[in-house]
């Protein structure tokens, strides 16, 4: 059941997330979009369906390995931030997203 909750967790963050960067639509954003988007399918999918802890185990393998692909460094998510030309309207806008990310990162322990 814990990985379970852990799932349902990395879906809501990832929804979560998803509204940030479509809200800011800047076009380097499309890979982790899709991606995203993609993740949160396959969770919808896969909980729509009966499931053992063997399925639920090579979900949470699926969505760590394309969380692996959006985090690269220079090109995904890691490096990822809201600009403002203000220094505390930035410091505030990326409250969130550095939220998500932490929680994204102590879920799949990277």
């Amino acid at each position: 059941m814990l990985m379970m909750k852990k799932i349902f967790e990395v879906k809501n963050l990832y929804q979560q997330l998803l509204m940030i960067l479509k809200r800011e639509r800047e076009s380097e954003n499309s890979f982790i979009i899709e991606q995203i988007e993609y993740s949160i399918r396959i969770i919808e999918e896969n909980l729509n369906n009966d499931y053992n802890c063997e399925d639920i185990e090579k979900l949470f393998k699926r969505l760590k390995d394309t969380y692996k692909r959006i985090n690269q460094p220079k090109i995904g998510l890691s490096d990822y931030f809201i600009w403002r030309e203000n220094y505390d309207d930035r410091v505030k806008a990326n409250e969130p997203l550095d939220a998500i990310k932490d929680n994204l990162f102590r879920i799949f322990n990277c």
